[in-house]
């Protein structure tokens, strides 16, 4: 979803252009627009940089294998006019878990940011003043010659301990262990409690992406045509921001909300039985939704519950899709080993998807297989190179709904044993495939007949 984009000074501009040249960051390495975008690879990645990051060029490393164009994006250009907004920028490129170079124009000078960690309190700037003369020395490693041909520019991706998902993982791990130190009814329930975390991560997905909104959730009503979700709606913000992070939302609303998700979804991705919800007191709701949301909880020892960096406006469909294998860590060896579910690391999945693209590309006429198909991050992966190869016109639109989903049940095809996991994989391509279709609302699916059963995983 773009979101609205603040008022940039002119002079910062000129300063992040005059950047641009003295590191001698020309096309087809440097893209200014989305429009300009032309290589069959990581379309995705590049529009929600410009649409909904706001970044003002992408540099990376363009190739072309047979008659087709790629890129593969190693640094954003933006400007900010404060610290609050470059720290934003920050978060949103971090989320998104792909470029390890973030440069970023403010008044007091260049920011040069190691994007694949959370954004740090001081990072390296460089004064203007600087420039006056020659390339200050802190970017005589990030020249376009230097970074296409040495590894200097590896140096900001190699530290994977604080890449996103890893931080999801202990942010998970510690809420649901507070919830349930809190709820002795929790206490020894792990699995319940990792689903209500992942019923508001999903939700609050849906709504950052703007797949829902308040207005959508304002006009839920049960069969006597009552509105169900009235201080829920009344909080989201046009933004899709949330008021009221003290005021907790009523119970029934937060059951009833996460029924009509499920109905549109066609199944729910983390059900919760009546039985489990009755165990579910409204503190421990608010709780789950004020630490993801709002990321302002700490627990008794003093942690910081790790939320607030992670931006479900960017952060890759892949490490959606990887939330069901960090929960089956969180609740313990046993659940690992009975459901014999390995973690695999979205940058990993890349690695293995990329090589098997170059073996035999994936296109419109491929037929992919996942015999162990887990929540699907396999398949996300070979659906996402499908789009972006058979995407008509430079984009799709949401005239070609259809066909993008006629796609999707065409050509990837899973086999897993645990309905659950069946569950996570089908939400996570049908999400990837509302990543590709813009201007798709919930209400827009609704009118093309919903998810299919069985769309996109086969138990």
């Amino acid at each position: 979803m773009p979101t609205r984009q603040p008022t940039i000074l002119p002079e910062l501009r000129q300063r992040i252009d005059a950047v641009i040249a003295a590191l001698g960051l020309v096309s087809p390495s440097l893209i200014r627009r989305w429009e300009d975008y032309r290589a069959a690879t990581n379309r995705h990645v590049v529009r929600q940089a410009f649409e909904t990051i706001g970044i003002h060029a992408v540099f990376g490393f363009p190739s072309r294998r047979d008659r087709e164009a790629k890129f593969s994006p190693v640094a954003y250009l933006a400007c900010a006019s404060d610290d609050a907004r470059a720290n934003l920028l920050h978060r949103l490129v971090w989320s998104q878990g792909v470029v390890p170079i973030l440069l970023i124009a403010t008044p007091a000078g260049l920011q040069i940011r190691k994007s694949l960690t959370p954004p740090m309190p001081r990072p390296i700037t460089v004064a203007w003043s600087k420039f006056s003369t020659e390339l200050p020395v802190e970017l005589r490693s990030l020249t376009a010659v230097a970074l296409s041909s040495s590894v200097v520019w590896r140096d900001f991706a190699a530290d994977r301990s604080n890449r996103v998902d890893t931080a999801l993982l202990k942010a998970i791990a510690s809420l649901n262990e507070e919830v349930r130190m809190q709820h002795e009814a929790l206490s020894d329930r792990p699995p319940l409690v990792n689903s209500l975390i992942g019923r508001f991560i999903y939700f609050f997905v849906l709504l950052d992406r703007g797949i829902i909104d308040a207005n959508w959730v304002r006009h839920l009503r049960d069969d006597d045509g009552n509105q169900l979700c009235a201080q829920i709606a009344n909080s989201i913000r046009e933004d899709g921001s949330i008021d009221a992070a003290d005021q907790a939302w009523p119970t029934s609303e937060v059951w009833s909300l996460f029924d009509q998700i499920d109905e549109v979804l066609n199944g729910a991705i983390f059900p919760v039985s009546a039985e489990d919800r009755r165990l579910v007191p409204g503190d421990a709701l608010h709780l789950v939704r004020r630490a993801i949301r709002h990321g302002d909880t700490l627990d008794s020892s003093g942690r910081q519950l790790g939320f607030l960096n992670v931006s479900f406006a960017t952060l890759r469909t892949e490490t959606i899709s990887a939330i069901y294998e960090l929960f089956l860590f969180i609740e313990g060896p046993e659940a690992k080993e009975y459901e014999g579910a390995f973690y695999t690391p979205p940058f990993l999945v890349d690695y293995v998807l990329d090589e098997v693209d170059h073996m035999r590309s994936f296109t419109a006429r491929s037929r992919v297989i996942d015999p162990a198909a887990g929540s699907g991050i396999f398949l996300v992966g070979a659906y996402r190179r499908i789009l972006e190869r058979a995407i008509p016109r430079s984009r799709w639109t949401s005239v070609q709904f259809q066909k993008a989903r006629k796609l999707l049940e065409r050509t990837i095809f899973g086999i897993e044993r645990n309905p659950q996991a069946v569950n996570v994989a089908r939400f996570s391509l049908y999400l990837t495939l509302l990543d590709y279709v813009e201007n798709v609302s919930i209400k827009e699916t609704l009118s093309n007949g919903g998810v299919a059963d069985g769309l996109a995983a086969r138990a």
